[in-house]
């Protein structure tokens, strides 16, 4: 399994899968992890909580998407840091969404490596 951490960690995706296994993957590495099946969730989980590291977030959601989430979120918290992910590629979000993503992409179906390499980076303020 990939690097350890004690970070808190937001996760917004309305796919039940795709939110268990990453539950999972993550508090074995010792982060803490809100779970949200979409924005509204998730932004109540944000008022709740507060101190959120990191939103790993969906793209493409019912009624909302990560983008919007991410900048609400930001708008409280601007060290707030972000990874997108999504099933669909990079290319066709922005076609659909009709912005670009200037963050960290995560294409799923992703792989333990994968996920944790990358939220290691990101929150260690590495490249990614």
């Amino acid at each position: 399994m990939g690097l350890t951490g004690t970070e808190t960690i937001l996760l917004v995706d309305d796919d039940d899968a795709v939110r268990y296994i990453a539950t999972r993957i993550l508090t074995k590495l010792n982060y803490t992890v809100y779970a949200a099946e979409g924005p509204d969730v998730a932004e109540d989980m944000f008022e709740k909580h507060g101190n959120i590291d990191l939103l790993l977030t969906d793209v493409i959601m019912p009624k909302s998407n990560g983008l919007d989430l991410y900048e609400n979120l930001a708008k409280r918290c601007p060290s707030l840091k972000v990874i997108f992910m999504s099933g669909y590629a990079n290319m066709i979000i922005t076609e659909k969404g009709g912005r670009k993503l200037n963050a960290p992409f995560l294409q799923k179906p992703f792989s333990v490596d994968t996920i944790t390499d990358l939220i290691r980076k990101v929150l260690d303020g590495d490249r990614y």
